[in-house]
């Protein structure tokens, strides 16, 4: 019998931040746990990695590159 594989919204080196941090450290998804709840291993900005619950984590936009300036 074969199980189906769940669906995430989440994908390996998507960049993250906890919902509850509006303005808190960015980090990218390193690795999915399939257990109930489903767990996230984060690599954070600031060097440190935790496992965050799948729901308490929300998709963070960030430009690539740094903002030139025409001359």
């Amino acid at each position: 019998m074969s199980t189906a594989v769940p669906s995430l919204p989440l994908q390996l080196g998507q960049l993250v931040r906890r919902r509850s941090e509006p303005a808190g450290t960015a980090g990218f998804v390193a690795g999915l746990l399939f257990v109930e709840p489903t767990l996230v291993l984060v690599r954070w900005d600031d060097g440190g990695s935790s496992f965050e619950p799948e729901d308490t984590l929300v998709e963070v936009f960030r430009l690539r590159g740094r903002a030139t300036t025409r001359r």
